[in-house]
């Protein structure tokens, strides 16, 4: 999926500027919610595909996807955290990121946009850390032009689907 840019691929992806893009976060809607993912491990956005199943596997695999000659495969973001999972068929958009070394995709229902939070922007409070206890996924919120997201974890996404 393009960027305003025209790129699909995100800005810096590659790039060894970690302190800029730890400040950066992609925001995304998935299960009814806006969520953001740090920019630092996204690597680039897909329009939405069908996924090849997996049988046997957890419920928020939607599958695999060949990306470029590599099996990718791709996890449904509002299935894994708990709410109604991403759009069927094709209506969505799958945002690459890197594991451990490994390529991932989390689908999602829309990417918004990439946010650059302010100093103190992002807010975690005593409150938030016991709502993490019941969902490791979950690492803080913060607001952007009025409207509250939900900053996550990846690896606390991932680790427990690829351990």
């Amino acid at each position: 999926m393009p960027l305003a840019n025209g790129a699909s691929t995100l800005p810096g992806a590659d790039d060894s500027s970690v302190d800029s893009l730890a400040r950066q976060i992609l925001l995304v809607v998935a299960g009814g919610g806006l969520f953001g993912i740090p920019l630092e491990g996204s690597r680039e956005i897909l329009e939405g595909r069908t996924c090849t199943p997996l049988p046997g596997s957890a419920s928020c695999v939607r599958g695999l996807i060949n990306l470029r000659g590599r099996l990718v495969t791709v996890l449904d973001l509002g299935d894994r955290i708990g709410l109604a999972g991403v759009n069927a068929g094709t209506d969505h958009n799958i945002v690459i990121l890197e594991h451990e070394g490994k390529r991932v995709g989390l689908a999602v229902d829309e990417v918004v946009r990439i946010h650059r939070p302010h100093e103190g922007e992002t807010v975690t409070d005593a409150g938030f850390h016991a709502l993490r206890s019941h969902n490791p996924c979950l690492a803080g919120s913060g607001r952007v032009e009025g409207k509250l997201f939900t900053l996550l974890d990846p690896d606390s996404i991932f680790r427990p689907v690829f351990s």
